[in-house]
């Protein structure tokens, strides 16, 4: 389905999942690296998944740069400006340069049986970091799942992709800059 966006773990936190157009990224955690395939199919397991159907963007221009820290203000405030509720659950992707772009691939067989926060998790990942990248970011938001759906204190869950070389992962910080592209679900007519 090329309208289906997602971001998630793979089962048993082997890895991140993420959807962009209907097309599967699946990031897998080698020693001190990551590793990121897209196959034609898959039967990949979810331990978290977040996933909507968006037949049509509606596209906003970041008009000042947006720091990692102000991104939940930020986003709710651009997808007001789109008209949407932000009340409401609702995916997201960013697209231009971005700055300081980190990520992590998470890898269970790291992780302590009582490890479940978010800094836990950062623990047992394979963490890569790019000064200047052009991927997509695919993120939803929720001001009334957090812990659950985002990280716990935040209202954003955002993965990225790059094309080359392929990667993808968990984001843990960025830098949107003024003239980014962010697109929110275009209303149903």
């Amino acid at each position: 389905n090329a309208a289906l966006y997602a971001v998630g773990a793979q089962a048993d936190l082997a890895g991140e999942i993420t959807v962009v157009g209907g097309k599967v990224y699946l990031s897998y955690p080698e020693g001190a690296a990551s590793r990121t395939e897209s196959p034609a199919e898959t039967h990949t397991g979810a331990a978290l998944l977040v996933a909507a159907t968006v037949p049509e963007w509606r596209s906003v221009s970041v008009r000042s740069a947006i720091r990692f820290e102000e991104i939940d203000t930020a986003i709710a405030g651009l997808a007001a400006a789109a008209g949407l509720n932000s009340d409401a659950r609702f995916p997201f992707l960013v697209e231009g340069e971005l700055q300081d772009l980190q990520w992590h691939v998470i890898d269970g067989a790291r992780l302590t049986a009582r490890g479940m926060s978010h800094e836990d998790h950062l623990a047992a990942a394979v963490r890569d970091t790019l000064e200047r990248a052009t991927p997509t970011l695919i993120g939803f938001y929720s001001k009334s799942e957090q812990g659950n759906l985002p990280n716990m204190g935040s209202c954003t869950h955002i993965h990225c992709v790059m094309s080359a070389p392929l990667a993808s992962g968990h984001v843990d910080h960025v830098v949107i800059p003024e003239g980014a592209t962010v697109r929110f679900p275009a209303p149903r007519k």
